[in-house]
């Protein structure tokens, strides 16, 4: 787990940084975090991969945690979320731009298992292969999804931009040219 950082450590802070073509066996193709109260922030991640496992930049999973102003592009997962594999609880993702994200099965950008927040994020042309949820596989209960724009994402299954399987709210978001 973890090609390039396994964190598993409480109240940690990931900024101003580059992963790219980082590769794990297992979950988190360049990152793996796993603690409480983490912050990711101001970061590209770039053709990294999960290659048996799910979260082909990270795979996140602590009690909460925070993701903003950050780029994921061209990452892949054989498992779920081909950009994140989030499994956290009230974590929140802002301002990220994910594009070009493959999953193997839900979650093409993001998968998202527990409660959370989705601002102002945009999600172009990822793909769930093989499931549902292109841009956004949504499995959170009680979350949120605010201000985010899907175009072109395609999923084989269903919900080629955005799947949901819980309660949650969607709001004031653009959906453009959704495939499948």
């Amino acid at each position: 787990d973890g090609g390039a950082v396994y964190w598993n450590r409480d109240n940690g802070t990931l900024s101003d940084s580059t992963f790219t073509g980082n590769s794990a066996t297992g979950n988190g193709g360049a990152v793996y975090w796993y603690g409480n109260d983490g912050n990711l922030t101001n970061s590209t991640f770039t053709g990294n991969k999960a290659v048996s496992g799910s979260g082909g930049a990270i795979y996140w999973n602590n009690v909460k945690g925070a993701l903003s102003d950050s780029t994921f592009i061209n990452n892949s997962a054989n498992g779920w979320g081909g950009g994140i594999m989030w499994n956290s609880a009230n974590g929140i993702l802002t301002r990220c731009t994910l594009m070009s994200n493959t999953a193997y099965s839900g979650g093409g950008a993001f998968w998202n298992g527990a409660n959370g927040n989705l601002t102002n994020s945009i999600f172009t042309s990822n793909i769930a292969t093989n499931y549902a949820g292109g841009g956004v596989y949504w499995q959170s209960t009680n979350g949120t999804l605010t201000g985010c724009n899907f175009t072109a994402n395609s999923a084989d299954y269903g919900g080629g931009a955005f799947w949901a399987g819980a309660n949650g709210t969607l709001t004031k978001s653009t959906f453009i040219n959704k495939i499948g």
